[in-house]
């Protein structure tokens, strides 16, 4: 505890406060957690200080002075602001007021946002959340302010971001329910090939990169044979008519894959046996957000809301 040019620290004042309450100067050690010693000692650093006594005794315990009398309005106020400046602060999700700004276009984001939002409507009912697509700019987004958070499954996040890894969802290949790769599949085993996969267009949605967009595929099967894909968006849910309608096929999470068959007649064929890895989905923010209350508390809502949706995986 810092103390001031006299030697004398906001412990002193304290045991000067609860000797004023006790008149007795073992009960005030035992109070404070020191020894009787310690205590005479500090008091006797208090009379050096101030040039008088402070406290007589007498039969009833230790009796304030006069002048220990006066100062006993100011060292209330004083420890009471004391208090006040060191206390850990409290956080009150009401008092969050503005815009907050997460990039992402994943075909889980609607269900996380789902699960946050009545947390957010009931406990942060001054907050508005901005939805954003993820795009080739979204590091100096996030450096310059313009998004608060980033939901992304890019490889690259640079070392001035924080991260922090949402979830692992094992790869599929989506497609519409009576696609005819179901039954070459099936005929086949039920091994899933990157032959087979190339007999057919493939659509693919583009993520961040620091060397700009690039399609899914390339981070979750980067060596695979594949032609490029036939046509990519930003977003998977801008391909989701066309892969229930047509032959086209398309890279995605499980998790994902879940989530649009409840909109969309889609069904999907595990992709491991092609050599397709997991796919990764971050968390990333600036580290001058990194213990910003409200940038924390939203944080853990997207948190919990993954680990409920990828728990039912």
């Amino acid at each position: 505890m810092a103390t001031g040019a006299n030697g004398l620290s906001a412990f002193h004042f304290q045991l000067l406060e609860d000797l004023m309450r006790t008149r007795k100067l073992s009960v005030t050690a035992a109070n404070l957690g020191i020894s009787v010693s310690t205590a005479s000692r500090m008091l006797m650093q208090l009379r050096q200080a101030f040039g008088e006594p402070l406290f007589a005794a007498s039969a009833k315990g230790l009796q304030p002075t006069k002048s220990m009398l006066r100062k006993a309005e100011r060292l209330n106020a004083y420890l009471t602001a004391f208090n006040d400046l060191t206390a850990t602060p409290v956080f009150n999700p009401k008092e969050i007021e503005g815009n907050f700004f997460i990039a992402s276009c994943g075909l889980v984001m609607p269900n996380i946002l789902y699960r946050i939002f009545d947390q957010i409507h009931l406990r942060a009912p001054k907050l508005r959340v901005t939805l954003e697509p993820r795009t080739p700019h979204l590091w100096a987004d996030l450096k310059d302010g313009r998004i608060d958070l980033g939901l992304t499954s890019s490889y690259d996040i640079p070392p001035s971001c924080r991260k922090r890894l949402l979830f692992r969802s094992r790869a599929v290949v989506l497609m519409r329910e009576d696609h005819p790769l179901l039954s070459e599949t099936a005929e086949a085993g039920g091994a899933l090939t990157v032959e087979m996969i190339a007999r057919y267009p493939r659509a693919g949605f583009a993520i961040n990169t620091t060397g700009g967009l690039m399609t899914h595929e390339r981070s979750v099967a980067p060596d695979a044979s594949l032609p490029p894909a036939s046509v990519t968006s930003m977003s998977g849910y801008d391909l989701l008519p066309l892969v229930e309608k047509s032959d086209v096929v398309m890279f995605s999470p499980l998790v994902g894959a879940k989530v649009v068959r409840e909109h969309y007649a889609v069904t999907w064929l595990p992709a491991t046996s092609a050599g397709v890895k997991d796919f990764e989905v971050y968390q990333v923010w600036t580290e001058d957000k990194h213990l910003d209350p409200a940038h924390c508390w939203v944080r853990g809502l997207v948190e919990g809301a993954v680990s409920e949706e990828v728990s039912e995986e």
